[in-house]
């Protein structure tokens, strides 16, 4: 799990009594056929925008839906960021489920 609110830091171990600090981390630790629950928030900085899921087919699902789990990507035309970049050889196991994603600007400044 992952929460908005300022879990993470020492002893965070992804549990719902120690949910991880940022998204990614929660990516991070786990493991193909696996899913994450990221719990009701507005994520955004380092570890919430940019998100690669580095090939793992793991499901990554919000608690409550999209219209309680926001990643703000605060990108800009000159500071690109994204939600979710899939580019390591994910496949249809590799699943993102249940966000909505603002601010978001790739190259070129196509931003969203």
């Amino acid at each position: 799990m992952a929460s908005a609110d300022g879990g993470g830091g020492p002893g965070a171990d992804g549990s719902q009594e120690q949910p991880f600090g940022t998204i990614q981390e929660g990516i991070d630790a786990a493991v193909n056929g696996q899913t994450v629950i990221v719990l009701d928030g507005t994520y955004a900085g380092n570890g919430n925008c940019d998100i690669s899921f580095y090939g793992k087919a793991i499901a990554l699902q919000s608690e409550n839906g999209p219209e309680n789990c926001i990643v703000e990507c605060d990108g800009t035309a000159s500071d690109n960021h994204r939600g979710f970049y899939f580019h390591n050889g994910e496949h249809p196991d590799s699943v993102l489920d249940g966000f909505t994603i603002t601010n978001g600007c790739k190259w070129r400044g196509n931003c969203y």
